[in-house]
């Protein structure tokens, strides 16, 4: 990445046992780990979005 910048993600398998489980709770609790959280601060987002990754075999992005 270009300089001050930084790309986050979580990668949640389709399968896990908790019902409850949040993929997007997760996620925001991620930010907020002690080591995580001082790369975020004072930034903003510049673009997001979310993907399906088929488990194993190819995988095909398209920008």
């Amino acid at each position: 990445m270009k300089d001050n910048l930084v790309s986050v993600g979580l990668v949640v398998a389709l399968n896990y046992q908790n019902p409850f489980l949040s993929p997007y709770d997760e996620f925001q609790r991620f930010k907020h780990h002690p080591a995580i959280k001082p790369m975020l601060e004072g930034g903003s987002v510049i673009q997001y979005g979310a993907r399906t990754l088929n488990e194993g075999g190819f995988q095909v992005i398209c920008i």
